[in-house]
């Protein structure tokens, strides 16, 4: 835990992201522990939402703290808020975990005349906003966003300080609940559960040896491809991807907190096949103890055979990146940074640069956040032509 953050708040912050990581296996769960989010943070409401892109159909939605009539008016400010995500100068390079807080990256003349903040936010006495993104991706969204009442004042550096300590497990267990579709894993039933999802789930001890794999994890051992059991022990394709998975489980062991950003989206390659790895802590809380006693954590694999963003293969065709480049562009396309691309992918973070450096000179653009622009313009209609 942070030593900046006070005793009574990493108290309450060791306790929440115990809870947030039940919810990744009982979404049933969001709403009290988003109520617990808001808070810790003294925010007046909360909306947790995970969206299609470009349809905006929501796959989950949580909401605390707002009453119907406000609720239902929401949906309607879609737009208005897109316009205050574009006000953001880095919005599509800016790492995720690092939360945007309107009154800090917007500016005040723009956040006064948009069309959320004057028909909902300022009615209901909402001052300001701290808002992380969870997921962004061409086909997927998801984002928490709190609100702060005008009674309490504008978001603190506190806030922004244990919302950075709590985004990445918030990252985590957002993204391996979208893995099994929201499905809540039943302890009475849980080999016949995990059985059912199409994602490989390791239960596994602290040194790696595979308490229970699920069916689709057992066909990804029959093919010994990127993830793999060795004498009885998880491993990957390569020795470097098996070594960072087994630390990042005995780190998952020993302290939930402590885990981080380690484990969330692990590249695990060989020749052939690409897959990727979510880390789930099982060693600490009821609700997850419960599922195997012996397992200290849970490995989500999603099998990759193509590249995870729709349209980005037909891209890197067009302007012919290798391999290793569309990999890392398909890393970024995601939210990651530079660094934490090459730190998921095994390569050198000067490495990362130099392909990022010929990706912008093949796609004739200069800037990251150009070039995120055009594959935003160019991949929902690759995909819709592929359709």
């Amino acid at each position: 835990m942070n030593k900046n953050v006070p005793s009574h708040d990493a108290r309450r912050l060791s306790d929440l992201i115990g809870a947030i990581y039940d919810c990744a296996i009982d979404p049933g769960r969001w709403d009290q522990t988003l109520d617990d989010i808001r808070d810790l943070l003294g925010c007046a409401n909360g909306v947790l939402y995970v969206a299609e892109t470009p349809s905006q159909d929501h796959r989950m939605v949580t909401m605390v703290g707002i009453e119907p009539y406000w609720a239902e008016r929401l949906d309607g400010h879609g737009t208005d808020v897109a316009e205050l995500h574009t006000a953001v100068a880095d919005f599509y390079t800016r790492p995720l975990d690092e939360p945007f807080v309107c009154s800090r990256d917007i500016p005040e003349a723009v956040w006064r005349a948009n069309g959320y903040y004057r028909e909902w936010a300022e009615p209901q006495g909402i001052v300001d906003v701290i808002d992380t993104i969870l997921m962004r991706r061409p086909y997927r969204v998801a984002s928490c966003a709190l609100g702060r009442h005008e009674s309490i004042g504008l978001i603190s550096e506190r806030e922004v300080m244990l919302t950075r300590l709590i985004a990445p497990h918030l990252r985590r267990a957002i993204t391996i609940s979208d893995l099994i579709d929201m499905k809540r894993l039943e302890t009475d039933a849980l080999g016949a559960t995990l059985d059912a999802l199409a994602v490989g789930v390791i239960l596994v001890a602290e040194d790696g040896a595979v308490v229970h794999a699920n069916r689709a994890a057992e066909r990804m051992f029959g093919k010994a491809g990127p993830i793999r059991s060795v004498r009885g022990h998880i491993g990957a394709g390569n020795p470097q991807a098996t070594e960072r998975l087994l630390r990042t489980i005995a780190v998952a062991a020993h302290g939930e907190a402590a885990i981080g950003a380690a484990g969330i989206g692990m590249a695990l390659d060989c020749d052939d096949a690409v897959a990727t790895a979510h880390i789930l802590p099982l060693a600490y809380g009821d609700l997850r103890t419960r599922l195997m006693p012996h397992a200290a954590a849970a490995v989500f694999v999603a099998s990759e055979e193509r590249p995870v963003v729709n349209g980005l293969s037909a891209i890197a065709e067009a302007y012919g990146l290798t391999r290793s480049e569309t990999r890392l562009l398909d890393r970024i396309v995601r939210g990651e940074s530079l660094d934490e691309a090459a730190t998921a992918l095994n390569v050198a973070k000067t490495t990362s640069r130099t392909h990022m450096a010929r990706i912008l000179a093949k796609t004739g653009t200069r800037r990251q956040t150009a070039l995120l622009a055009l594959v935003h313009k160019l991949a929902p209609a690759l995909q819709s032509a592929d359709h």
